[in-house]
């Protein structure tokens, strides 16, 4: 199942950035998601399962993307997930 699966993962790509206009952005056609680099633990949860789903998920309507990034975040924050500062910018 293990290798099944690894054969239609595709590896999204990560741009750090720094933006006043947004949290992130993706370009669905590159399979890249661009994270600002300035958010906390949370948002950051957030922003990338949110962009994520742009990627993954391109037909899927923007409400939808929203509450996913919001649920998922919310589960992870409350499982203890965040992220590792050593190496991050």
């Amino acid at each position: 199942m293990a290798k099944k699966l690894r054969r239609i993962l595709r590896r999204i790509k990560i741009r750090w950035m720094r933006s006043d206009r947004a949290w992130g952005y993706a370009e669905a056609e590159k399979w890249t998601i661009h994270l600002d680099d300035r958010m906390d633990d949370k948002t950051l949860i957030e922003i990338a399962t949110h962009e994520t789903g742009h990627v993954v998920l391109p037909m899927v309507d923007e409400s939808a993307i929203d509450l996913l990034g919001k649920q998922v975040a919310d589960v992870l924050t409350r499982l203890g997930f965040s992220r590792n500062h050593e190496g991050v910018r």
